[in-house]
């Protein structure tokens, strides 16, 4: 079966005004908060990102005409209820990041503003531009390990790659972009793309790479059918089992990293110091969370994996953010954060069971492709390694979800 939209074909071809508009969005929303956050010596990425959204905004302001009854509907509650949680913040316990916060509602915006010019933009032009990011990122990977480039601020880093603070948040921002790529292009195109990946999680080494590595494989398999794919998921799992059993003792960085009952190692510890206080604060706040950007404050509880590492480290980290995402989301809104979180994982999990059925049928509607395996990407975020709300990747995964209704309505109407 042939298809116009995708292949490594549509990705070389020249450059239009409304490619260039794209690409230009997607840099300024993943390289300029990164490069702030080092540049100015910041303490998250949330300045940067309200500079790239405002900057984003003005570039799309002619999109603001077309926001829908149910847009504006949708952003209105989101400010009351931001509102609304943070000043309960502030009069009962004084805490003013909260209310300082509520500034989210700018990137929020942002990303539906850049869900409208996606819908109105061609869709070869869409995964064109995606293509040209997601192998430019990949590019500064490599780059920083043949040639470190690492100016200013930079310089007192130990595992920055330009312009992101560290390899993690490269992955993050590389992982995401990857998965759009992955699905919509050629199968050889895709195998490059993930054997590169992996490379670069073995070279730096990182596990959140190696991670979106594994978790890419079954999208770029998705196009050979049920049985081809179940075979080979199979094997990959037992590849990678086959690995681990034969060379662990070679493995020993990304073993510690998942050893979190007896690890000394940063990583381990801060990704368990996320879990307690997850479990922790839904206690205390018996299920309803400490409140809206309330993690990290003199409210949230102390657990012992924090004490471990300031034993160990001489100070605290990754308080304020959980670690990642869904720490952060369970421990300030309660069971409507573990309904938000189970709710995605299972939807995630539903989508790789029928990962080949939902390529078949919306084979030839790329867009719905690009919007979905966008939004599936971003569970490694979610679960794995985040960097709280004010994250490019989440904007970016805010917009992939109004990509799809919109694009789902359309294709419904056309159909």
């Amino acid at each position: 079966m042939k298809n116009n939209y995708l292949g490594i074909k549509q990705y070389i071809g020249f450059i239009n005004l409304e490619k260039l508009k794209i690409v230009s969005i997607l840099i300024i929303l993943f390289c300029v908060p990164p490069y702030f956050f080092v540049a100015f010596d910041f303490d998250s990425l949330a300045p940067g990102l309200i500079v790239s959204s405002f900057v984003i905004s003005l570039i799309l302001w002619k999109e603001i005409k077309n926001l829908s009854v149910i847009d504006v509907f949708i952003i209105a509650s989101i400010i009351l209820l931001l509102i609304c949680d943070s000043l309960i913040s502030l009069f009962f316990f004084g805490y003013k990041k909260p209310i300082l916060s509520t500034i989210f509602i700018v990137p929020f915006i942002c990303s539906i503003l850049i869900s409208k010019v996606l819908c109105r933009s061609s869709t070869v032009n869409v995964i064109s531009s995606l293509n040209v990011l997601c192998f430019a990122v990949l590019i500064l990977g490599f780059l920083s390990i043949i040639f470190p480039f690492s100016p200013g601020n930079y310089g007192a880093l130990e595992k920055d790659v330009f312009p992101f603070y560290e390899q993690s948040h490269y992955a993050l921002a590389l992982g995401i972009l990857a998965f759009p790529v992955v699905l919509t292009s050629s199968g050889l195109y895709s195998l490059f793309l993930i054997i590169m990946i992996f490379s670069l999680g073995l070279l730096f080494p990182n596990l959140t790479m190696i991670v979106f590595a594994i978790a890419l494989t079954p999208i770029a398999l998705a196009r050979y059918g049920s049985k081809i794919y179940y075979s080979l998921i199979l094997l990959l799992f037992l590849v990678i089992l086959l690995i681990v059993l034969t060379y662990s003792d070679k493995l020993d960085y990304f073993l510690e990293r998942i050893n979190f009952l007896e690890s000394e190692n940063l990583t381990a510890l801060v990704y368990l110091q996320g879990w307690q206080l997850l479990i922790e604060s839904f206690k205390d706040s018996n299920g309803v969370g400490i409140g809206f950007q309330m993690l990290g404050s003199n409210i949230a509880p102390n657990v012992p994996a924090t004490d471990v590492i300031q034993a160990l480290y001489g100070k605290s980290f990754n308080l304020e953010d959980g670690g990642f995402l869904a720490a952060k989301l369970i421990s300030e809104f309660g069971i409507f954060g573990i309904l938000l979180v189970t709710s995605f994982v299972l939807l995630v999990i539903v989508f790789y069971i029928k990962v080949t059925k939902i390529y078949l049928i919306w084979y030839r509607h790329p867009e719905l492709l690009i919007s979905v395996a966008s939004i599936v990407g971003f569970l490694v975020e979610l679960m794995l390694r985040g960097v709280g709300y004010f994250s490019p990747s989440l904007i970016w995964f805010i917009s992939m979800v109004f990509y799809f209704f919109y694009s789902r309505g359309r294709v419904n109407y056309h159909e």
